[in-house]
């Protein structure tokens, strides 16, 4: 039987080919363990076994993230920093614009004659 005449069974049957959130979840822990992401590898595939306990693999790689977490090869991932960079960066901005705006001479008029912090007259 040929790949197309399968194909247009499952057509006939109603059924869509397309990836479950499993397979979705379990391609992600994968990427991370890849990667040595093994922290969060590890949150996906306990998500894949939540989802399917019966899954043939993910206990072994739970294992494997697990050990891996445990001697120090965990990478740290950045994207989940990003938040607190930015926020820093902002409070950091904000921090120099109210500095340099303090530091900058204060100047009043009185009578048409400039005054300065030090209550000199110009």
């Amino acid at each position: 039987m040929t790949a197309t005449t399968v194909q247009e069974f499952i057509r006939k049957a109603g059924t869509i080919n397309e990836e479950s959130v499993t397979d979705k979840v379990y391609r992600q822990g994968l990427d991370f363990y890849w990667k040595g992401y093994y922290s969060k590898a590890l949150a996906k595939f306990e998500e894949v076994q939540r989802l399917y306990p019966r899954h043939s693999e993910v206990e072994i790689l739970i294992a494997e993230c697990q050990r891996n977490v445990a001697v120090g090869n965990d990478k740290h991932y950045w994207p989940d920093y990003y938040g607190y960079i930015v926020t820093i960066l902002i409070i950091l901005s904000v921090s120099l614009f109210l500095f340099a705006r303090c530091k900058s001479p204060l100047k009043k008029t009185i009578n048409g004659d400039e005054i300065t912090k030090n209550n000199s007259v110009n």
